[in-house]
């Protein structure tokens, strides 16, 4: 059985690419490649979802934490997880409602499932609308990657918190394993720096230079 930074470590991995798709899709707009904006929002949401154990609520159509899913069922050796996971929750509810939905339909109709379109302009980031068609059940959802943004940075801060907690954790019960090599590249981890390129206003300009131009 995995220890618990090994259970956390799955956790820490998907938020580490999220990132890294969220800055490549940010640089995109209308005259980029649909297909790519596509995959790396399809699989930003998967990553999402991955990390906010949750389900609709049927009644209030509104999302709920699974208190026991995901990176919830570590909650008992964070006292802090649960509450900062439904703070994010409240903050986030509608935008992640939506991803939800649209990665439901992805998941079991991929095919009736497009960006239909883009709105953006210089250094702007991209409001992506993607439609759904079929059988009289049309959709389209538009998602904007400011939104994206915002959620990612609060899930930087959150994660940076889990892993000064988990570091504290090893130093205290595990002393013997703090200079092991495995530690000392997850204490490298730091989600911050993510932050301070989301937050920046060159931004734009670096996700353009990740881009094959031709």
């Amino acid at each position: 059985m995995r220890d618990f930074a090994g259970n956390l470590s799955v956790y820490f991995e998907e938020l580490y690419n999220t990132n890294k798709n969220l800055i490549e899709l940010v640089g995109l707009d209308c005259i980029d490649n649909y297909s790519k904006m596509e995959s790396l929002f399809l699989s930003i949401s998967n990553s999402l979802m991955r990390l906010f154990p949750c389900k609709i609520d049927r009644s209030s159509n509104s999302l709920q934490l699974q208190k026991n899913d995901g990176v919830l069922a570590l909650k008992d050796n964070l006292c802090f997880l649960l509450n900062d996971y439904q703070t994010l929750l409240n903050k986030h509810n509608d935008l992640l409602n939506s991803i939800r939905k649209i990665r439901n339909k992805a998941e079991h109709t991929p095919h009736r499932l497009s960006v239909r379109s883009t709105d953006s302009g210089t250094h702007t980031h991209p409001r992506i609308r993607f439609a759904y068609y079929g059988n009289g059940d049309n959709k389209e959802w538009s998602l904007n990657a400011s939104a994206l943004i915002l959620l990612i940075v609060d899930l930087n801060k959150m994660f940076d918190k889990i892993l000064g907690n988990l570091q504290a954790h090893i130093r205290t019960n595990h002393s013997d394993r703090e200079d092991h090599p495995y530690y000392q590249r997850l204490f490298r981890l730091e989600y911050e720096r993510f932050n301070r390129l989301l937050e920046s206003p060159l931004l734009y300009d670096i996700s353009k230079s990740m881009q094959n131009y031709w």
